[in-house]
């Protein structure tokens, strides 16, 4: 809780121990989810239904499919390997004071 929104996206090189700036968001994903799968960064929901990938090569964010769950907070997410295929799979979780229906799902999200 606390801090400011931001669209920054700053990259660890764990080889060299330094810190680069990469191109920002395109938009804000409050309380969204991060997930790597096939070299690019999933950033998925956080009060939207708007999903983006970071490709590191081109640093550019391409938008994706849209998450169904577009109010989802209290996220996490993995990637999975179902079927012979990558996924990522996110979980939404409840806010304090969230009704006991509005919430606690499991989405498998294929790219």
């Amino acid at each position: 809780q606390g801090g400011a929104l931001t669209r920054a996206l700053d990259i660890y090189n764990p080889a060299t121990n330094t810190w680069t700036s990469g191109a920002p968001l395109p938009s804000t994903h409050y309380r969204g989810v991060g997930v790597a799968l096939a070299g690019q960064l999933y950033v998925i929901g956080g009060f939207t239904d708007e999903v983006v990938a970071y490709n590191p090569n081109t640093n550019r964010w391409v938008k994706k499919a849209p998450f169904p769950a577009p109010t989802a907070r209290l996220m996490s997410g993995a990637k999975v390997t179902l079927d012979g295929k990558a996924r990522i799979v996110i979980h939404a979780g409840l806010q304090d004071g969230d009704e006991p229906d509005n919430g606690r799902a499991t989405y498998v999200y294929t790219p």
